[in-house]
């Protein structure tokens, strides 16, 4: 035999215990597979392993979920919509579903379904962080400032810790005129930890 065709012969064996093997992974095979390229911040090929396990168990609201968040990083919200509906389709109780498809509207552009969604959401779970503070995203990109304010603060009053909240009511304020008010809160936001605090606070707190 030649050595050619002993290199071809091994090249298909090969090629078949792999297809062999990758046809009896599970979907919480390809999930952890996602899990760990999301890691890595390889978020394109997480997806696409999510998507082997959601081929394999439609119902996986895990994988929808992680996908979305997936979708969200390489801007494809359009698809990032589509998986969070399936969340909330799968546990329409759980908040989660509603937070990120009004975060995936906003970065749309569509704040008024976001507000929409928001307003859905907050009737069950009026005291989600989460849920106040993208309806004050929607809010602000509406250019409701004082309402978004109101919502920022609702998220802060049930998460103070929550340093989008207040950077982002830190920026209400300033847009409000209230500036002694948005560099304390800027302030706040940059003592828990947000980083984009800090160049605007130098900006409008000189």
């Amino acid at each position: 035999m030649s050595a050619s065709l002993k290199y071809l012969l091994l090249t298909f064996f090969f090629f078949l215990s792999f297809t062999q093997l990758d046809a009896q992974k599970t979907a919480n095979d390809y999930f952890n597979i996602g899990n760990a390229r999301v890691i890595r911040e390889e978020y394109a090929s997480a997806a696409d392993a999510f998507s082997k396990a959601l081929a394999l168990n439609p119902d996986f609201t895990e994988a929808y979920f992680n996908r979305g968040l997936c979708y969200l990083k390489i801007r494809k919200q359009k698809k990032a919509v589509d998986d969070f509906v399936e969340v909330i389709r799968l546990e329409p109780d759980e908040t989660r579903g509603y937070v990120y498809l009004a975060k995936a509207k906003t970065e749309l552009g569509d704040f008024k379904g976001a507000l929409l969604i928001t307003e859905y959401a907050l009737i069950s779970a009026p005291e989600s962080s989460a849920i106040n503070f993208q309806r004050g995203e929607a809010e602000f990109n509406l250019g409701n400032f004082q309402a978004a304010l109101n919502n920022y603060d609702c998220a802060i009053e049930f998460d103070a810790n929550m340093h989008d909240a207040w950077y982002k009511k830190g920026i209400t304020n300033y847009m409000l005129g209230k500036k002694s008010e948005a560099c304390d809160n800027l302030r706040t936001a940059i003592s828990l930890g947000n980083k984009e605090a800090f160049n605007v606070l130098r900006i409008y707190c000189r």
